[in-house]
């Protein structure tokens, strides 16, 4: 996986990449496509970035819902991961999502503007770069932020609510409690 962060409006790759199978299924012609999946946090917004390996174009680049996206490191969820600044998915063109998760991977499945998208993501790959982004909503005072209400962070009053709610999402699993801490200890 290519963790790209952005700073300044450029990107910067980091140094830990696994390829990503991503199938793509056009309403008329299916066709495979290999990509890395970008998290990043962009202000007071989490950016989630399917970029095409084999021709370096963007996919989509699109704002993340974080509860969502919490949640699909759990299990199979149908809330919209992708989704608009606003928090209204359809405002971005994404008009069907859903998450599935098994042992090894992590296949959102999803209607975005006219096409339909299976994108499968190897599972350690996706864990480490949601983890990593949910750190980086931590580093930062939120006393700076401000979240409009219907925005994707809305939901959390400040920085200690949204360390609590990723902190009892660890509790819930030995296996990113694990990971949490080789990644950031």
């Amino acid at each position: 996986m290519k963790l790209h962060f952005l700073r300044g409006g450029r990107r910067k790759r980091d140094d830990l990449q696994t390829s990503l199978d991503v199938t793509q299924t056009s309403l008329d012609e299916p066709s495979t496509l290999y990509c890395s999946l970008s998290l990043r946090r962009d202000g007071n917004y989490c950016r989630g970035c399917v970029l095409d390996n084999d021709t370096g174009k963007d996919l989509f680049d699109e704002y993340v819902a974080i509860k969502p996206l919490m949640d699909s490191l759990l299990g199979s969820t149908d809330e919209p991961i992708m989704t608009c600044s606003c928090g209204e998915p359809g405002c971005a063109g994404f008009w069907y999502q859903e998450s599935r998760l098994s042992e090894t991977r992590v296949h959102w499945v999803l209607k975005y503007k006219q096409e339909n998208w299976d994108l499968l993501f190897d599972r350690a790959a996706y864990e480490n770069a949601a983890l990593t982004v949910l750190r980086q909503f931590m580093e930062k005072p939120w006393e700076d932020m401000e979240f409009p209400s219907g925005t994707i962070l809305a939901e959390y009053p400040d920085c200690a609510a949204f360390t609590r709610t990723v902190d009892a999402l660890l509790a819930r699993s030995p296996r990113l409690s694990a990971k949490w801490a080789t990644l950031f200890s």
